[in-house]
């Protein structure tokens, strides 16, 4: 008798299951990030008050070498 109930029970469950329409909305995606747009005027790019040299950059003395192989080995 149970049985019988439980096996009623799991086909009612079927039959509207498989008589169910669904209706999708799409999702609306959100942007993760946002594109960077400037703030203001950049203007200019500030200068260095002193010139150093980059590491990998020709040494300013002439010989030739890396700047951190020569005068910018100290440093």
């Amino acid at each position: 008798m149970f049985d019988d109930m439980v096996q009623s029970i799991r086909e009612d469950t079927i039959t509207m299951i498989l008589r169910m329409k669904v209706n999708r909305v799409p999702a609306k995606r959100e942007q993760i990030s946002k594109p960077i747009e400037p703030v203001g005027d950049s203007g200019p790019k500030p200068k260095r008050i002193d010139d150093k040299p980059g590491r990998n950059s020709p040494c300013p003395c002439g010989s030739g070498k890396k700047y951190k192989n020569c005068c910018g080995k100290d440093e």
